[in-house]
């Protein structure tokens, strides 16, 4: 780096953190001493924590996201699509039941007639 009247070199400015904030270091006037550099070294550490702990929030995120997608939503979709394949079912089955009793009820078949003889036993009482 060429060191101009005006500016003076900062070392650990751009090689201590390779995050995506960075201190502006085109101009640093020469009065600058040790205090800045503790200040910029700072500064670098604080928006490179800010990129872990945002990194750290984002994975959180998905992986809340993916708990409730694949252990919440998707269960109770199959669970409900299921119930209401057995209610068709239950329904088919009662409307299917309800059409064999109205063809009974309304075509009786006569019952044979009875032929009543007089097989009738008297059975007496025994004390």
């Amino acid at each position: 780096m060429k060191k101009e009247e005006g500016n003076a070199f900062v070392p650990f400015s751009d090689s201590f953190c390779q995050c995506k904030y960075t201190i502006n270091k085109s101009y640093v006037p020469n009065n600058v001493k040790v205090k800045v550099l503790e200040i910029v070294k700072k500064i670098n550490i604080y928006f490179c924590l800010m990129n872990i702990f945002r990194i750290a929030a984002e994975i959180f995120l998905i992986y809340i996201l993916y708990k409730l997608i694949f252990e919440f939503i998707i269960p109770v979709y199959q669970s409900t699509k299921k119930i209401k394949k057995q209610f068709g079912e239950m329904h088919a089955k009662m409307q299917q039941d309800m059409h064999t009793y109205d063809n009974r009820k309304t075509n009786p078949q006569p019952e044979p007639a009875v032929k009543k003889e007089d097989d009738y036993i008297e059975f007496e009482e025994v004390k």
